[in-house]
């Protein structure tokens, strides 16, 4: 860590393309353009997160890469949370070779991914679930055309497919050669390097009773291949038919079905399909621009299942 390479990061965090310049054509500095802070974020995260298009030119031309932070977010990620439709088209003109290594936090490193519009962050979200979310439907349409935004991949991402980890959601490890550990269940707390070849699941176990009949406060953490995990179901508590979903969104009407019956005593049923009402203008034709474009889909409903 050098002073040039955390004032790297200020100067990509508010814009300051000249002094980012400056720093990068300091060769006797020699600066790593990818240098990431505690939480893993780079530059190149911090310049496309605020929609500094000068200052992610700069950093394209001095090698930064793509690469997932502590939560698995990339700059891709974060320029479509916020809507920045000239830095993902960017990001998408650079063509970031696909190759190992990922995010992390420290110095940074030389490695990096590709772009892909369906891999997840940590929480389950895509650079494409998040321009979804930004209203930009420019930008919708722009990561849609994108090659790994495919139909298949896009009907596997709907219907849970097994590259849908998520941070908090509980599962069971397998074939790991450790044996005592198969069988272990826990929870995935992090995801370290997300859609890189050395991406590993950070997993907090749940306790063995100690000789003494207690439980150890301190859970034990272990790191392991995606393909090491099974995943429990999602359990949710059913609404009644109708009821609000209680998400922060006051005008979202969830209705729930569930796929397996509930227990005789009562309690929660198996998993459920969960279909929220979405206020939308033109939902067979999202982006037109106008009624006019198509006036019989005019005042239409939308429907979102998971």
């Amino acid at each position: 860590m050098s002073d040039q390479e955390l004032e790297l990061l200020e100067c990509a965090r508010y814009g300051e393309d000249e002094e980012l310049l400056a720093i990068l054509a300091d060769t006797a500095a020699k600066v790593n353009v990818n240098y990431s802070d505690e939480g893993g974020n780079t530059a190149l995260h911090k310049a496309a997160a605020n929609g500094h298009a000068a200052c992610v030119a700069g950093l394209l031309a001095a090698g930064a890469v793509l690469t997932g932070n502590l939560n698995g977010n990339t700059p891709m990620h974060w320029a479509a949370a916020n809507g920045h439709l000239d830095v993902a088209q960017m990001l998408i003109d650079a063509k970031f070779p696909e190759r190992g290594g990922g995010g992390g936090g420290g110095g940074g490193g030389g490695g990096g991914c590709g772009i892909d519009v369906l891999a997840k962050n940590g929480f389950g979200q895509s650079a494409l679930s998040e321009a979804f979310r930004s209203g930009n439907t420019d930008l919708v349409k722009l990561l849609l055309s994108h090659p790994t935004s495919s139909e298949e991949r896009l009907m596997d991402d709907q219907s849970g497919g097994a590259k849908g980890a998520t941070i908090g959601r509980r599962l069971t490890l397998q074939g790991l050669t450790l044996q005592d550990m198969n069988g272990r269940a826990g929870e995935c707390v992090a995801i370290e390097g997300a859609g890189t070849a050395t991406e590993r699941l950070v997993i907090a176990l749940d306790n063995l009773e100690d000789s003494g009949g207690g439980e150890s406060k301190k859970r034990k953490k272990v790191k392991v291949k995606r393909k090491n995990a099974v995943w429990e179901p999602e359990i949710v508590v059913i609404p009644e038919d109708g009821e609000k979903a209680g998400d922060g969104d006051d005008s979202a009407i969830v209705h729930a079905f569930s796929l397996a019956p509930r227990p005789k005593g009562g309690g929660e049923g198996g998993p459920a399909l969960r279909i929220r009402e979405l206020a939308m203008d033109r939902a067979d034709s999202p982006f037109a621009s106008s009624d006019a474009d198509d006036p019989s889909v005019a005042d239409s409903t939308g429907l979102s299942i998971w």
